[in-house]
């Protein structure tokens, strides 16, 4: 029997990751920081702790699968967009 998450117990994280993105989207960072930050800290250790207390297997719970080349490519292409009109339009002049 493998153990799966409960959808309380997955709402739950999503509840705690939406109320800290809320809470840290004001922060005085430029769109690079932020977005970076939002993703390590207030999605990822969210979920990471929630793996540590319920010991999920998180390969099987996220249902993980390889990425094709094409979409790692638009996903770097996208990157770079957002620092390109970040550093352009929302930075001041140097």
């Amino acid at each position: 029997m493998s153990k799966r998450p409960t959808i309380t117990s997955a709402n739950l994280v999503f509840l705690i990751s939406i109320v800290l993105l809320l809470s840290f989207s004001a922060l005085p960072l430029p769109l690079g920081w932020r977005l970076t930050v939002n993703e390590l800290l207030l999605i990822a250790l969210p979920l990471a702790v929630y793996f540590l207390l319920t010991r999920l297997p998180a390969r099987a719970t996220l249902q993980l699968h390889p990425v094709s080349g094409p979409i790692i490519a638009l996903s770097f292409v996208t990157g770079l967009g957002f620092y390109l009109i970040d550093r352009c339009c929302c930075s001041p002049p140097c």
